[in-house]
C-alpha cells in the first residue's frame, strides 16, 4: 500500500516535486527524530517540514509535496500526535510550522495497536 500511495504522490506533484522522508519511531529515544535535540530550536521532522514549506528558508517553496513515511508502534504514534493534528499548524514550546502540502503515511507495526488519537487524526486509514 505504501508504494501505491507514493506513486500517487508523484502523479500529483511530479518526480522532482515530491520529497520523501522516512523515519522509524519505536522507542522513547526516537523523539529527537520528531522534535530535534533539546538544544535545537528547530530539528527533526519539524525542521524537515519547515525546510520544505517555508519560502524564507533556502530550498523552501510553495509547490510540491512532502511525504513523511513513518514506521511506528504505540510509542511512535504518541510522538507524532502534534504533527498529525489536522489544523494547518503544529507547534512545540519553541517553534511553529505550517504543514501545507505534507502527507503522512504511518505504517503501524503488526503487533502494535492502532491508537485512538491516530484514528481520530487520520484522513484515511488502510488496514490490511
Amino acid at each position: 500500500v505504501e508504494s501505491e500511495l507514493l506513486e500517487q504522490a508523484v502523479c500529483v506533484a511530479g518526480e522532482s516535486g515530491t520529497k520523501v522522508v522516512r523515519v522509524e519511531l519505536r522507542a522513547e529515544g526516537d523523539k529527537e527524530k520528531v522534535n530535534g535535540h533539546q538544544s535545537q530550536i528547530r530539528g527533526g521532522l519539524f525542521k524537515a517540514i519547515d525546510d520544505f514549506n517555508n519560502p524564507n528558508n533556502a530550498g523552501g517553496s510553495s509547490e510540491g509535496l512532502l511525504v513523511i513515511v513513518c514506521k511506528v508502534n504505540e510509542t511512535g504514534q504518541y510522538m507524532l500526535r502534534e504533527l498529525l493534528e489536522t489544523n494547518g499548524e503544529s507547534r512545540t514550546h519553541r517553534y511553529a510550522i505550517r504543514k501545507d502540502r505534507v502527507l503522512f503515511i504511518l505504517s503501524v507495526d503488526a503487533q502494535a495497536s492502532l491508537q485512538e488519537m491516530t484514528v481520530s487524526r487520520a484522513h484515511a486509514l488502510i488496514h490490511s
